[in-house]
């Protein structure tokens, strides 16, 4: 599955220069079929380069189903690496609706 969109990397570029207001965007939904993670994506830089000397793009993210959850960031490659258990990467949730933090985060809670 293609995690990246035409769509999704237009819905970053729109709500690249949003303030920080502690309610950001969400774009995009990323999960692990074989675990509990959850990565909610707010931003994209492309063009970096990451561990590897490889070009990548760091996406920053509030992760769920972690030991807690957090706000942090995960380059691009690292969600395209095969998981455990059974050696799957991260999927895109086709039917996730982009939206605001806290209605989102409030809505999958119920």
């Amino acid at each position: 599955m293609k995690l990246l969109t035409k769509a999704i990397l237009a819905d970053f570029a729109k709500h690249a220069n949003d303030p920080d207001n502690g309610n950001p965007f969400l774009v995009a939904k990323f999960f692990n079929p074989c675990g509990g993670q959850t990565w909610y994506a707010t931003k994209i830089e492309t063009g970096v380069i990451n561990m590897d000397g490889k070009e990548d793009a760091i996406i920053e993210n509030y992760m769920t189903g972690g030991a807690y959850d957090e706000w942090g960031t995960i380059f691009l490659t690292d969600l395209q690496t095969p998981l455990p258990p059974f050696g799957l990467p991260c999927e895109r949730d086709k039917h996730f609706k982009p939206g605001y933090f806290k209605d989102i985060i409030k809505k999958e809670a119920a």
